[in-house]
């Protein structure tokens, strides 16, 4: 459904989805990480199923490798580079604001 909006919105050129939802997801874990040890008590249990579980489920390393390879090998090797770079640098940094905001 995210991945269908982004094309819809900008084409499918790059993988805006896969980023938008990876981004999204890393923020999110990095919010309940910090969340489950300043602010609430998650049992480790409930802590893997929503940080494994659920933000795993949500976001797709498998997804953004396939994507990256199928640029890559179609002569897009610069757009399969910057899908590297985007994903990986806005995903730590989505992650390192979610912690931020759950502090704050």
């Amino acid at each position: 459904m995210i991945v269908q909006w982004a094309i819809d919105r900008w084409g499918n050129s790059f993988p805006y989805g896969t980023l938008f939802v990876n981004v999204a997801g890393s923020f999110l874990l990095g919010f309940l990480f910090i969340l489950s040890l300043n602010r609430i008590s998650l049992s480790p249990r409930v802590f893997a199923f929503l940080g494994a579980g659920f933000c795993g489920a949500f976001t797709t390393v498998s997804t953004f490798s396939v994507e990256t390879l199928h640029l890559s090998q179609s002569g897009f090797l610069g757009v399969g580079i910057t899908n590297i770079i985007l994903n990986t640098g806005l995903s730590l940094l989505a992650a390192f604001l979610g912690m931020i905001v759950a502090k704050s």
